[in-house]
């Protein structure tokens, strides 16, 4: 019975040991190019590979909105055709 107690502890140490992070692999380095541009190392989705995307304050702008407006359209169309009793 001890053996078992023992090999259970075991088990809970080494899980909780192997949930802890040794560095900050998902973070991107932002560098600032001399034309103005802001560039990050970023992952495809659906690939492993990092690459280089340049853009300008305003390109990105412009895709945190369309991104935004594109969440909130997606937000209505999953409502869509749902009663709600507090819209009245």
């Amino acid at each position: 019975m001890k053996f078992y107690t023992k090999l259970a502890a075991l088990f809970i140490v080494i899980s909780a040991t192997a949930c802890t992070s040794t560095g900050n692999k998902g973070a991107s380095k932002t560098t600032v190019n001399s034309d103005g541009k802001i560039c990050k190392m970023e992952k495809a989705t659906g690939s492993n590979i990092r690459k280089k995307v340049c853009r300008t304050p305003e390109q990105i702008a412009l895709a945190e909105r369309a991104a935004k407006e594109q969440r909130e359209r997606g937000t209505f169309k999953r409502n869509a055709g749902v009663y709600n009793p507090h819209d009245g």
